[in-house]
């Protein structure tokens, strides 16, 4: 059944009536290789994952290519209510609410895709090191971990989507990659990675500082006199 979902998504991913297929046949790809991966069969999980992969370029460029569309029609309808000086304004206004809401589905159809792909990249962390290959584990882990900082998604907030992670278990990530790297040689990539565990450290801690401030300021506020 899944993977007749598979083709039917990829079949329609780009199509103008189903907006979100193109993260969609990712995500359906990626459950495919984790079910594989659950059977044992490494070989079938790391197909099926290498297609997630190569789904990604394709679903990116896609998506930009509906942003673009949609801001060359926004574009249209704005010298078009130039040029006739207030009126129709009722239908100009219809027209703005819906290209915010097309921009809005644009938006959160790119997210899913950058999310859906962080995915792949952390199973194929974990299919590499099921399959013996510790150097193209760590390289898919750094990997996923680079996309998450890069995404901002230090805060550990619940349904922060798969960009989001906590610190200090991050910290510890980048530590064993660092253990890692150092046994292989590669001190400049170990040396990299702690200093990334300790800049992510330090802006959790800041953050924190931060939290604790606003906290502080908003009960003086509520105090009497405050």
């Amino acid at each position: 059944l899944l993977e007749g979902a598979v083709a039917v998504l990829v079949a329609g991913a780009g199509a103008r009536d189903m907006d979100g297929a193109e993260a969609l046949a990712i995500e359906a790809l990626n459950r495919l290789g984790i079910l594989a991966a659950n059977r044992e069969d490494q070989a079938a999980s790391l197909a099926l994952l290498q297609q997630a992969l190569e789904r990604y370029e394709p679903a990116r460029r896609a998506v930009l290519a509906r942003a673009d569309a949609l801001s060359a029609v926004g574009d249209v309808r704005r010298s078009r209510r130039q040029l006739s000086a207030g009126a129709g304004a009722e239908s100009a206004d219809r027209e703005a609410a819906e290209g915010e809401a097309a921009a809005a589905r644009v938006a959160a159809d790119a997210a899913a895709v950058e999310e859906a792909h962080t995915l792949t990249c952390f199973y194929l962390a974990q299919a590499h090191g099921n399959d013996g290959d510790v150097r193209e584990s760590a390289r898919w882990c750094l990997r996923t971990m680079q996309r998450q900082l890069d995404r901002g998604g230090g805060g550990g907030e619940a349904g922060g989507g798969e960009h989001s992670f906590d610190a200090h278990e991050w910290a510890r990530n980048a530590a064993s990659l660092s253990g890692y790297y150092c046994g292989e040689g590669q001190y400049a990539a170990a040396e990299r990675c702690l200093h990334a565990a300790d800049w992510v450290l330090k802006a959790r801690r800041a953050e924190e500082r931060r939290r604790l401030q606003r906290e502080r300021e908003v009960e003086g506020s509520a105090l009497p006199g405050g």
